[in-house]
């Protein structure tokens, strides 16, 4: 992913923007990033200025190649699934970094966030 310089609206909404996804499959996954940007429009953010420290740092997820960072303050045991591969999180920490294996390309496979049972 792109590192920009300033983070302010428009460089978030590059961010998001730059996810194809034409079936709506990282939905769940950038549900909190979009979230994330409807808040910015909550207060007098300035399109190009640059946001505080502290609003900035508010990230919930990254995406990077080949997997993605979640960011959950609960602690819900969930699962990740593209294609064949699964990976059970069954005591996430606030940030968990999920790496699909190379073969995996996330545009062209079904990725699911799902809680488990236990969660429940």
């Amino acid at each position: 992913m792109k590192e920009f310089p300033t983070i302010n609206k428009r460089t978030i909404t590059s961010a998001i923007a730059t996810v194809y996804d034409p079936m709506g499959w990282y939905i769940p996954l950038l549900h909190r990033a979009k979230v994330f940007l409807q808040s910015l429009w909550k207060d007098p953010y300035e399109w190009d200025a640059g946001l505080p420290k502290e609003k900035a740092d508010e990230r919930h997820i990254q995406c990077f190649e080949g997997g993605v960072i979640l960011e959950s303050a609960e602690k819900i045991p969930y699962e990740i699934c593209a294609d064949q591969f699964c990976i059970t999180l069954e005591a996430p920490s606030a940030v968990e970094r999920v790496t699909f294996p190379p073969d995996i390309v996330l545009h062209e496979h079904k990725v699911q966030w799902k809680f488990t049972q236990e969660g429940k």
